[in-house]
């Protein structure tokens, strides 16, 4: 992964650690709508699941 995205991911996540629950929510209904309107019809049936369930992507490199 670029070092850039992720210091991005790291930001983006310390954010979301601050917010109160109601703010937590809008954000996250923010990047459903976002991620359905632009990767609907590339996502895999298995990516999809995922980010439905809440559950995150393993990842080959440790």
């Amino acid at each position: 992964m670029n070092l850039d995205l992720q210091q991005e991911r790291q930001q983006a996540h310390a954010l979301l650690d601050l917010l109160p629950p109601a703010k937590l929510g809008a954000v996250r209904t923010l990047l459903e709508v976002m991620v359905d309107e632009e990767d609907e019809e590339e996502q895999s049936p298995a990516s999809q699941q995922r980010l439905f369930s809440g559950t995150k992507p393993t990842s080959a490199a440790g």
